[in-house]
């Protein structure tokens, strides 16, 4: 509990940026792994 409270703290401080490029690099982690599979996929056909 108390990291979560830290980190809403951080955000409400003013550290959206943080936050975006978090979500962003875990965006784009869940993307390159989806297209690695799909590709994986393809190849086994």
């Amino acid at each position: 509990m108390e990291n979560s409270n830290s980190a809403r703290k951080r955000i409400s401080s003013g550290e959206p940026v943080v936050l975006i490029s978090a979500i962003a690099s875990g965006y784009a982690i869940r993307l390159f792994s989806q297209n690695w599979y799909f590709s994986h996929i393809v190849k086994k056909k």
